[in-house]
């Protein structure tokens, strides 16, 4: 296990010869794909509809953008509240740290900023929690929060501490808190459009029905389309979402083994392996560096341990 002055060594030297890592930057892919996603979707309800939802999909779409916009910027500061997170490293230009073990880890922080062409550097904090993980949120790449549970400060070792950091630096620099709480919100927007026709056709039917004198097996009838409408929409929202989230944290794990080393990394999802525990913060799992495993991926935010070793092993064969 190498330790912090390792790798604050090895990267000092490398940003000494110019060597930067090369990432693509997931927020110009993910706008690319809504924006396909969103013209196949609207045209076909346009064509179903005659024209009549674009009436009110504007004001859908834009109150969607509004909720998320303000989700977004709000949550770097909504989640050091609720989890009581403890800053440390300089904020606002004073040393925050309480030993050397934190002010290190800053010094890492900055190091790999510097890597990552992150300008800001985002602020690191402690959370209380019986499990070894850590998260990262924020609406930008200049306003990031990075936290770490005090069982991980406590327990893990610095190898798995930077392999750790650098994981969560790639969510900041890849943009994939943005691009999650806006796909959510796109998806579920156009779902819900989506299903404009098919409301239509219950509400035809509901009628002739009634028209007919069948009016309580048309209520029943309508009650129970409209119920598996619903749950289809948010299961198609949900299955979505989850895909789009398994899909950061490969990204996010390979980028982090471009800084740190592909050893590093697998190294530390193998310590975590052995040691996933569930958090005492049931809102923040989606948002950890790793979650209890689920008979199937398709159910969960994160890849299993095994898929995400053969991932890093696949993409760097020559490391």
């Amino acid at each position: 296990m190498r330790d912090f002055n390792y790798f604050i060594n090895k990267l000092e030297q490398e940003i000494a010869e110019g060597i930067t890592v090369k990432y693509s930057k997931g927020r110009i892919r993910l706008i690319h794909t809504l924006m396909w996603i969103a013209v196949f979707m609207l045209a076909s309800v346009l064509a179903i509809t005659f024209g009549a939802t674009l009436v009110i999909l504007p004001g859908i779409m834009a109150f969607q953008l509004i909720c998320s916009i303000v989700y977004l910027w709000t949550s770097r500061i909504r989640v050091k509240k609720q989890l009581n997170v403890r800053l440390f490293g300089i904020v606002d230009g004073v040393n925050m740290s309480r030993n050397e073990r934190e002010e290190k880890i800053y010094h890492l922080t900055v190091l790999l900023c510097k890597k990552l062409n992150i300008k800001k550097i985002p602020q690191l904090g402690v959370h209380h929690d019986n499990c070894i993980n850590a998260f990262a949120t924020g609406p930008s790449r200049n306003r990031g929060l990075i936290s770490f549970t005090s069982k991980m400060m406590d327990e893990a070792s610095d190898e798995v501490i930077v392999a750790t950091l650098g994981h969560e630096l790639a969510h900041i620099a890849n943009g994939d808190m943005t691009g999650s709480v806006l796909i959510q919100g796109f998806v579920s927007s156009l779902l819900f459009v989506l299903s404009i026709p098919i409301r239509i056709f219950i509400w035809l039917f509901d009628w002739f029905m009634r028209e007919g004198g069948y009016g309580r097996i048309s209520t029943i009838f309508s009650w129970i389309i409209t119920i598996l409408l619903d749950f289809i929409i948010f299961s198609v929202t949900k299955l979505i979402v989850l895909a789009h989230s398994r899909r950061r944290e490969f990204r996010a794990d390979l980028l982090s083994s471009k800084l740190v080393g592909k050893q590093a990394m697998i190294r530390c999802l193998e310590f975590l392996r052995g040691n996933i525990q569930p958090t005492i913060h049931p809102q923040m799992a989606s948002m950890n560096f790793v979650s209890p495993e689920r008979f199937l991926d398709i159910f969960s935010t994160h890849p299993s341990i095994n898929r995400r070793i053969k991932f890093i092993n696949k993409k760097l064969k020559t490391q």
